[in-house]
Parts: C-alpha cells; structure tokens; sequence
C-alpha cells in the first residue's frame, strides 16, 4: 500500500467532531514530523506549515480536519473507530492529500513560489476559515493566492470541475418562533393557535417561486405541549441560501412582509431571526483563467451547498474545485465512501499549480 492510502486508511478511522480533531492533529504532527518538517498553528487547533522557498509569491492549499456525526454503515476493513462518527465528506482524503504534498515539498530546495499548507479544524459548522482568519493568517504569511479541493461524488473520477465565480451559495440560517395563547381545546376559541399560524406561515413562505439565485426551506418545526390543547409556541428552523447577496437581503425583506400578514391574521407574534453563516464561495476569474491554462477543467452548475473556504476568499484570491468520486452515494451519508484512485490525481492538481 502506498503512503497516501496508509495516511487515508489511518485517517479515515478517527473521525472528530469540529474543534475537538486532537487525534488527528497528533496524528498529523506525527506525519509532518517524520518528513523533518516542524508545523506550526495560529490557533492550538490548526496545523500550518510553510515552506519559504525566498519568492515574493506565497500560495496556500487549505484541506478541513473535522468528521461527521454519523454511524458509519460501509464494509471497509478500516471504518471508523469512533462510535457515532465517520469521515463522510472526504475530509480524511484531503488531508492524506496534503500529506503528500508535504512530503514532495520537504524533498525539493528550490519551487516557483512559497507554499504554506493548511490543515484546517471545524470546516462543517463552526467555520475554522474565519477563526484563521481573525487569527491574521494572510497577513503572517503574505498569502497571494489560495485552493482548495474537495471531491465530489457522482463527478468522474481524474476530472476536475469548477467554474469562474459564484460556485457554491451563502447560507443563512433561518429561525421562527410564533407566539400565541394556550387554551384547552374546549375553549379553543379564547386561544391564539401558534401551530395554526406557523402552519399558515409555512405555506405562505413556501409559496414563493423557485429561484436559480436563492433556495429557502424549512425542515424543522414543533408546537404545543399537549395533543388536546391551543399550541402557545411554534418554532419552525430553516435556511436560506443564495448566489447575490442583493437578493438575498430582498427575500428577506419579503419574509418580513409575510410575517406582518400573519401577525395581523392569527394575532399571534412572530420572531424571525436570520442568522448568516457562510458567505458565498466565489471563484477569482483571473485564478480561473490562468490555471485553466494547465488543467482541462469541466464546467459545472453552481449550488445551494456550503463551505467556509468563503471566508479565505473575502480577501484572497481563491479558486475552489471540485474532484470526481466515482462512487454514487452522496456526502454526508453512512455509507459514503471516498474513491483512492482520486489521491495521486488531487496530490498531482496541487504539485502542477508550483509548474
């Protein structure tokens, strides 16, 4: 077996969940240190290293550390060994990705430009990029340009997508909470009935005409307390994403409204909290241009998902590209699995962008 399959293999069987990745980190340190090189971190939860080669250009290649809370339900002989957790999204292949472009770099005295590697904690809900970012990572490093790969199932295996501009969405998250007056169903005609009127906001919401340039949905939602009772509190929880921010806020605008309708309608009050989590991820067209010189990129839609390599591209030029994973079973599910074939052609992406 050769390293990279060893270092996914180990990897994939100590999943952990975001800001907690201490085995990894151990794990990864031991790597690092093996090839003689001494990383560092902006945070006690990340892993840097950075390789001064003397240019005036630096670049970074970020991969994410953390798990998925999810039983895993594959036949490998080295699923996980943490109960509860699994490596679903491809997090302990990136990595093992990094791992080889560290050891190639480790070897070399002389690269076209200096390359600082990231090994990033809490990709999947706390948003590591902005902590590294708070922490001053472009500036430590005069970071001139960053990438990031991420494979994708479902997308040929040795093919790379990506597309110049808005790839993936912002998210939102979305918060409801309908306030009524408790009453027993006998007397249901004293009460103000939050479930009536979250149900009635549900589907008013969910009226609204689909959109290329924004996706809103609910997929949680509970009332009352009783089954014979007037429900006093409905909470309904969703998100909302979109590609242009304008019609972002507009949609939001025009929740407002609707909410405004069905205060007046039920006599209820409603509480709406939009929360923003992840700005868009948003391609450099000139990054695009350039390294599409190299690599035959396939095109591809942009998508309602998610990822906080956002943050890094607020104020970096950032070019995020999806890698083929033959295997059809999506993110994020039990029985995922990450295609070992795509670890020298990720390895390979990286080293062609230091050509």
């Amino acid at each position: 077996m050769n390293r990279l399959c060893q270092w996914y293999h180990d990897l994939h069987q100590i999943p952990e969940a975001s800001m907690q990745e201490d085995k990894t980190r151990c794990y990864l340190i031991q790597a690092l240190r093996k090839m003689n090189l001494m990383p560092i971190s902006l945070t006690q939860k990340d892993i840097l290293v950075y390789f001064d080669f003397h240019q005036d250009k630096t670049i970074a290649f970020r991969c994410e550390m953390d798990g998925l809370q999810i039983q895993e339900e594959t036949t490998l002989n080295y699923k996980s060994m943490h109960s509860g957790w699994m490596h679903a999204c491809g997090h302990d292949g990136h990595m093992a990705i990094l791992l080889g472009v560290a050891d190639q770099l480790s070897k070399q005295e002389h690269a076209s430009c200096n390359v600082l590697l990231i090994f990033q904690m809490a990709e999947e809900n706390i948003g590591g990029a902005k902590l590294l970012m708070e922490a001053g990572i472009k500036s430590r490093f005069s970071i001139d340009e960053i990438y990031a790969l991420h494979n994708f199932p479902r997308l040929k295996s040795g093919c790379f997508y990506t597309r110049p501009g808005p790839i993936f969405s912002s998210s939102h998250e979305i918060n409801l909470c309908i306030l009524g007056q408790g009453a027993h169903v006998s007397k249901r005609h004293l009460g103000k009935d939050s479930l009536k009127a979250a149900c009635d906001l549900y589907w008013q919401l969910s009226q609204e005409i689909p959109s290329t340039k924004t996706c809103l949905h609910f997929g949680k939602m509970k009332a009352g307390t009783i089954r014979n009772g007037v429900a006093d509190k409905a909470e309904i929880e969703g998100t909302l994403r979109g590609f242009d921010e304008q019609v972002v806020e507009q949609q939001l605008k025009d929740m407002h409204c609707h909410i405004e309708d069905m205060i007046v309608k039920h006599g209820v009050k409603i509480q709406m909290q939009a929360i923003p989590l992840y700005p868009c991820v948003i391609n450099d067209v000139s990054l695009y241009q350039k390294v599409s010189k190299k690599i035959p990129f396939q095109p591809i839609e942009k998508m309602f998902l998610c990822d906080d390599f956002a943050w890094y591209q607020q104020s970096i030029p950032g070019l995020y590209v999806l890698m083929g994973n033959d295997h059809h079973v999506p993110l994020h599910a039990s029985t995922y699995q990450f295609d070992e074939k795509t670890l020298q052609q990720g390895l390979n992406f990286y080293l062609s962008l230091l050509e």
